[in-house]
This record gives C-alpha cells, structure tokens and sequence, in this order.
C-alpha cells in the first residue's frame, strides 16, 4: 500500500464503492442520526401552530433557555429551535412545529440538560399544550434510562414515537387495552394507531397523544407509571445545578491574541479543545508557528489569565499528550519577565495548559480561513488553489471503517483523493450529510469572522483612536486553580456513585444464595405497582463469610437451578427469587487484589514447605531451582 504521497490510482470512486443509486443506500440513512447527536421536536396544540406563533414561542423558549443555562458552554453544539414548516404532501412532519438537533459528541450531559430543558417548557407552558420528542443514535433514549420499569410490551422494534413529554412528565402510548379492542382482532395494516403492535408513525403519535390526553376518560392513559417517572426524573435531578458545579477554572499563560479572543467569546474553549484533542495528522506541526495568532504583528508576550472549562472538556485537554515540547514553542513562550508569584510547578503546568489551547484555537482558526476560502471560491479546489474542504466527521469515519481508503493513512495523497471524490459525491447525492458539511462550514466561517475581528483590533493598538476592547489590559490572576480531585475516584466514591444512580445500596444488589432459605429461594418477588425487576447482576462472594465453603457452593448450584427453572425465566429476562436480593459483604479491597492478580489465599507453613519439595529449595527469578547451596 502506497502511504507516501505518491501517485498512484486513487482506486474506485465513491459510487463504484457503495453503489449506483444513493438514494436507497441505507449506509447514508444512517448517518442522518449519527450515535453522538440529539434531536428533538416541540408540537403546540390548535390554535397555536400559525408561524408567527411558532417564531414567538421559539422566541421565549431560548429565552427561558438562556436564563437557565447562563455561562453554560456546550461541548459540541448548543441547544437550538427553528421553526419548520413541512410541506403539505411530507408525511414524516404532520404539521409546523419548532424543530433542534444537536450534537453533543463524548459529552452525554448535554444530552441530559436538553432533556431537562424539553421537561421544563412542557411544564411551563401548559396552557398551550406543548408535546415534545427526543431520540438519539439510539432510539427512544429515555426508555433506555427507565428500562427497569417500563412495560414488557416494549421493544427497540415498536418503541418509535411512543414516549412523548407533556405537562413536565413522560408519557407512553400502548395499544388500547380496552375489552373491545383486545377481542377486535384487528391487527396488521387495518389495525388503528390505538390498536397498533408496531412502531407509531410521527403523526400518529402525536394525534393519539392528544386524543388520549384530552379525553381522560378514554380506556388507555398516557402517564408513564410512577417508577417510570422517578428513573427519569433521578436523571435530570442533578440539572440546572450541575451546570455551577460542572465548571473548572485553572490558569493558563497564553499569546494576546488567543487570550483576548477567549475573553470576548468564552465558549471557543470547546472547540479548541476539541481541534487540539482530534487533530488531524499534519496539523499540529502547521499549528505549531503558531502563524495566525502569534504573528508579528501582534504582540508576542503570553498573559496570564484564568481559563473556565466544563470538567469534561478540562480532563479532555489535561490527559492530551503536548504536541511539541515546551521550550521550543514559539514565540517567547511562557510568562513575559517570570512568575515569581507562581512555583515552578505551578508555572510549568500554567504554560503546558496554555499551549495546549492556544495550538487548539491555531488549529481551529486553520480550519476557519480553509472553510471560508472553499465557500468563496467554490471553483478553487479544482484549480488547485485551495485545499480540499475535509469531509464531515461522522462521515469519513463510517467509510474508514468500511474500508474504502484501503488503509491509506489520513492526510496522505491518496487519502485526499478518495475523500476529494467522497465529498463530490456528497455534494450530489448526500441529502442529509452533505447538509452537515454545509453546516459545519458555517460554524467555521463564524469561528474565522470572530478570530479575525479579535486580531483586527489588536493590530490597531497603538493607534490615536481609543484602543478596542481587546486591547484592554488583563487583570493579574488571585485565585488559585479549581481542585482537581474530582478527576480521581475511590472505590469508597465508586459505590457511593452508584448507589445514587441505582436509588439502593450496592451491596444490596448482588445475590448471596448461601444467606437464604431454601424456601424462600422458590418465592418471587412482588414489586409494589407493577414495578418491573432489574436485570440480575454479576455478584461478588466473600467466600470468608461462611462457614462451611462447599455448603456455600451447594446451596450456589441449587439456587442457580430454581432460578433457571421459575416460569418467570425466558428469553427477555428473569423474574428474580427473594433470596436474591439479600445482602451480602462487599470486600472492595479484596475484589481490587483479585483484579490485580494478587494472590490473596493464606497458606500454612506445611503447604508451603510442601510447595517446595519438602527440602527447602526455591525458584530464584529465572525459574531456576535451588537448594540453598552455591
């Protein structure tokens, strides 16, 4: 394989690869609802669907947004509504509704927050009956979380556009268990939206929804039970304070440039975290210079200034390798005269952070100026000119992995030539994904807009004009580093972290068979409500608790066999036996030797003695025996 850059036959084209008719290539639908992007949708009730009353409602929905967010930084993208206006003949979009997707990336708390958000203008705008939807990647997500309570009639199969949010509380739509309907016998394609055993259409969701919520007494109610409820509301519990609480400050020296553009738009840590952490090969040592942002015409001196993260995006840059050494980074790299306020740890960690961002914002400000060029002179590429724009992401790793560069290293030749030629394909037949670029694109060139008003300003310093904004001198730095001891977690935390996700303690949740009577092992368990039993989890035994070992492995075996044989086993699950749910010890210290591979068993003298031939020879540490003797 050719990864030098050399020419060579750029192999099948795009089409030839995937097939002629991109339209009903599955491989595209797919990426249309990539695995780390949210997408969302908020439907009003008659008479509130006009557009003007869809914009006004928008309008105060990122209102109420913005005021619960505040200084929130997105790791990806943010929360966003638009109005959409399907057209009369689209049968996936019944009727104009405020429409969002987001991507939220590594980053599942953005996730969750959206979710409180969606939770929260159902609740506060009753009066106009809002409904909402959330999927992501994986479907009806909220399911997923609930998946403890929810009804055994539900699957991944027939769960689309069953779970709505309204009224601030979750609601799922089951076929109607009245006696008429269960002995209709109606099923197949002349089965009702009411009778229905499959997935649910948008539109048939949302009228059923309705007609259910606004006739209470019909047979069938929307309301998700009470344990439904509670596992979601568990999960939201924590928002909007872990908004506060998520954030971590630490100082940074860093060129003027990239700290008056940090200081003017905040939230362009995200993606220069997110630029320096996936950068792609070749970028780094173009960064480097740090030709945009450290240019002469700046001034070169680094100011000290106090960075705020997410926790996420914080241990993200932490736990990145550095890209060049420390000392060699231009220019005049580190505090300008010193840090005699600072140690030489405190310093050195100060600069290493810093570098890492401002290579991060020269590398997203590369992207920026390349994107903005492709836009304005869409002809240029061919003549050679200007780079190849980069596919989007999601993309160019769903055709790595199907193999379609051959294994030609990213940044190589032929690795822009087959992805030169998958984004004119897109261009043509992408739908979706070729809108993504487009978007991402935008993202770039507003990202280039703020950068190159952030420099503009900075070169007119100096000037008999009053300096800008940006010119403005940068307060010495008081407060020390947030702590970072969040970033490490004890097993003592582990158990407490879960013990709060789970609502019970986790030593709780194992099986101790040998706790139990044998009578008792036979019952099921009867849960309040029509609560739905946990998966049966992996236990961890201390086998010092009983007396007698092989009683304990016996009365094992037995349990194991009962619980094997209950009528309430199959293929989707259990229903689990009373003993166990008994508690027993969980020995944290000795679960973490046995992962270590520690030997924690006590042998006696005589066992030892035996071990090594009764004569007291040893193996040294080649494997070689000895007796003692030279």
């Amino acid at each position: 394989m050719d990864q030098d850059g050399g020419d060579g036959d750029a192999g099948p084209s795009l089409e030839d690869f995937l097939a002629s008719d991109a339209s009903g290539l599955p491989f595209l639908r797919g990426l249309e609802q990539s695995l780390d992007s949210v997408e969302y949708r908020v439907f009003v009730d008659p008479p509130w669907q006009a557009a003007e009353a869809l914009e006004q409602l928008r309008d105060l929905l990122l209102a109420d947004a913005r005021s619960t967010l505040g200084e929130h930084i997105w790791h990806c993208e943010p929360y966003i509504l638009s109005v959409r206006t399907p057209p009369a003949s689209s049968t996936t979009s019944p009727e104009p509704h405020l429409y969002g997707r987001t991507i939220f990336g590594d980053n599942i708390d953005d996730e969750w927050l959206i979710v409180h958000l969606l939770m929260q203008a159902t609740s506060r705008h009753r009066s106009q009956g809002l409904t909402a939807s959330v999927v992501d990647g994986d479907g009806e997500f909220l399911l997923i979380e609930a998946a403890d309570a929810i009804p055994p009639f539900l699957t991944p199969v027939n769960s689309q556009h069953r779970v709505w949010l309204r009224d601030g509380a979750v609601h799922i739509l089951l076929p109607d268990s009245s006696p008429t309907a269960a002995n209709s016998g109606v099923t197949g394609p002349n089965a009702t939206p009411a009778q229905k055993q499959g997935p649910l259409s948008l539109s048939e969701g949302l009228h059923l929804l309705r007609n259910r919520c606004q006739h209470p007494g019909s047979s069938s109610t929307t309301l998700a039970s009470g344990h439904v409820q509670q596992a979601i509301a568990r999960r939201l519990a924590p928002y909007p304070g872990k908004i506060a609480s998520d954030v971590h400050r630490a100082r940074a020296f860093l060129p003027r440039a990239v700290a008056a553009a940090l200081r003017r738009h905040p939230s362009l840590i995200a993606p220069a975290v997110q630029a320096y952490s996936g950068r792609e090969p070749g970028e780094g040592s173009a960064a480097a210079a740090m030709r945009a942002l450290g240019r002469a015409a700046v001034p070169r001196a680094c100011v000290e200034c106090r960075l705020r993260f997410t926790r996420h995006l914080y241990a993200q840059i932490a736990a990145a390798p550095p890209m060049v050494a420390l000392q060699s980074f231009p220019p005049g790299w580190g505090p300008a005269g010193g840090a005699p306020h600072l140690s030489a740890d405190a310093a050195d960690a100060a600069a290493a952070l810093g570098q890492k961002v401002a290579l991060g914002m020269e590398i997203l400000y590369m992207r920026a100026q390349r994107a903005t060029a492709a836009a304005a002179a869409p002809d240029a590429t061919a003549a050679g000119a200007a780079a190849p724009r980069p596919l989007p992401a999601s993309f160019a790793h769903a055709l790595e992995e199907r193999g379609y560069f051959d294994g030609a290293m990213r940044g190589s030749r032929p690795y822009q030539q087959k992805a030169a030629q998958a984004a004119q394909f897109l261009t043509a037949h992408g739908g979706s994904v070729s809108a993504d670029a487009r978007h991402e694109d935008a993202q770039l060139h507003a990202v280039y807009v703020l950068l190159q008003g952030v420099l503009a300003s900075l070169q007119q310093e100096g000037a008999a004009t009053a300096p800008p904004p940006e010119a403005a001198p940068f307060p010495p730095v008081t407060e020390d580093n947030d702590d970072e001891a969040w970033m490490v977690v004890q097993p003592s935390e582990l158990e407490a972290m879960l013990t709060r996700q789970n609502n019970a303690p986790l030593h709780a949740q194992f099986a101790s068979a040998a706790a139990a009577a044998p009578a008792a092992a036979a019952a099921p368990v009867e849960l309040a409500d029509g609560e739905e039993l946990r998966d049966v989890q992996n236990a961890v035994f201390d086998a010092d608790a009983a007396d007698d070992p092989a009683a304990v492995l016996d009365e094992i075996v037995r349990g194991m066999g009962a619980f094997m044989g209950n009528e309430g086993s199959g293929a989707q699950g259990a229903e689990v036996p009373a003993a166990a749910l008994s508690g027993i010890s969980f020995d944290v210290a000795k679960f973490m030797r046995l992962l270590e591979g520690i030997d924690d068993l006590d042998v006696s003298e005589d066992d030892d003695a035996d071990s090594v031939g009764g004569g007291g020879g040893s193996m040294d540490e080649d494997g070689d025996s000895s007796n003692g003797e030279e």
